[in-house]
């Protein structure tokens, strides 16, 4: 195994676990939040973006290199 499909596999598993910390924030965050503002936290919003980036960037990494191999 290469070093970008490692790379392209890390990115992957770090965007999920954003997503997931990102959906757990904003779960824990909702009966606080509902009280005082309309919608989940902007550490909740920041970490499901940057887990989206991240995600998306590392399954587009492994699967061009596995077209190319």
């Amino acid at each position: 195994m290469d070093n970008r499909r490692i790379f392209g596999i890390l990115l992957l598993v770090l965007g999920v676990a954003l997503l997931i910390f990102g959906a757990d924030a904003t779960q824990s965050a909702l009966s606080l939040s509902q009280r005082f503002q309309a919608g989940p936290s902007e550490k909740a919003v920041w970490l499901i973006v940057a887990g989206g980036i991240l995600g998306t960037m590392g399954l587009m990494e492994t699967v061009r290199l596995r077209r190319a191999s």
